[in-house]
């Protein structure tokens, strides 16, 4: 399984006791991709190598970078480590991080529509008891269809998984790519404030019109 080859990150994050958090930022022409740990020792982290390819097997991850194999940008300052890549649409079907941990996943994106889906279990805890839970985020303004999101924050889609739950912990997000999430006129209508913006604009049309048309009597009444 595919998913196996991330569990070695895992191990770093369980033996020094950290929080994780899993990005995935969706924009028109690319995709961001982000697992940013926290209070982790970052020696860990030196001349480790994650390939952001899930079709390569059996990788030394300690080994020096390989030609012809496209890595993840991996920063460190302080107790944090940052291991993240941008993808183009077409690619992001094979990423390494986002292929980690469910035994089925599936990304697809057209003209239409956007939709990630993933098996139910996940399957990160069956290898490591110690791990305690992990939240994924998924950020997009295009205009949301459905999902079964844990919260929903404006453009941020968060799932957060534990042990109680990572048996049925499907990841479902799908988006309209053909409209952004609330245009300005949308925003507006929306707005608590829409309905007085709007008497208030209607009054002084009304009061306008009112002016002008006062101002054409009195110039036909000096006539």
């Amino acid at each position: 399984m595919k998913y196996k080859n991330i569990f070695l990150i895992f191990i770093l994050l369980i033996l020094s006791g950290c929080s994780a958090e899993y990005n995935i930022k969706i924009n028109n022409n690319f995709i961001s991709e982000n697992l940013e740990i926290n209070n982790v020792d970052i020696n860990n982290f030196k001349n480790f190598n994650l390939p952001i390819d899930n079709e390569i097997d059996d990788v030394d991850f300690y080994s020096p970078k390989e030609e012809g194999i496209d890595y993840y940008n991996i920063e460190t300052t302080d107790n944090t480590a940052n291991i993240y890549y941008d993808f183009n649409n077409e690619d992001f079907d094979f990423s390494m991080l986002f292929k980690s941990c469910y035994e089925d996943t599936t990304f697809s994106k057209d003209d239409y529509e956007l939709l990630i889906t993933t098996s139910d279990e996940f399957l990160c805890f069956n290898e490591y008891e110690e791990l305690e839970n992990l939240t994924i985020k998924i950020n997009s303004n295009y205009k949301l269809i459905n999902t079964n999101a844990d919260k929903i924050d404006k453009h941020n889609y968060y799932w957060y998984i534990n042990k109680n739950n990572k048996d049925n912990k499907k990841i479902v997000l799908r988006l309209n790519t053909r409209k952004l999430s609330l245009s300005i006129i949308e925003k507006l209508m929306e707005s608590s404030y829409f309905v007085p913006l709007f008497l208030i604009g209607i009054t002084l049309i009304i009061i306008f019109i009112i002016y002008m048309l006062k101002k054409i009597g009195e110039g036909r009444n000096k006539i």
